[in-house]
């Protein structure tokens, strides 16, 4: 199982973020997203590519982009503890 970043310019409000959050959900076994940004931290069985398919099907506009990429356990930042733990545990911790 890989761990994925997973940046998008959708929000809240755009008619495609049900359909983007049903696949996030649908292809991850644990999924966690900054609150109040497009930035979602993924562990998926699933390859970047079938990722990045599944996620562009969802879209119903051209008005959407994203990027995803596979994380390493190279990481820094300023983030609270609850959030490294939350990292640490979930997304860092068979690496």
């Amino acid at each position: 199982m890989a761990s994925y970043v997973v940046i998008t310019s959708i929000n809240k409000n755009s008619k495609d973020f049900g359909n983007f959050m049903d696949v996030i959900e649908n292809c991850s076994s644990f999924s966690w997203h900054f609150p109040h940004s497009s930035v979602w931290f993924i562990k998926s069985d699933f390859s970047t590519e079938d990722i990045t398919d599944m996620i562009y099907d969802s879209f119903d506009t051209d008005d959407e982009s994203f990027v995803i990429a596979e994380l390493k356990n190279n990481k820094q930042g300023w983030l609270t503890d609850d959030q490294w733990n939350i990292l640490n545990n979930n997304i860092f911790s068979d690496m």
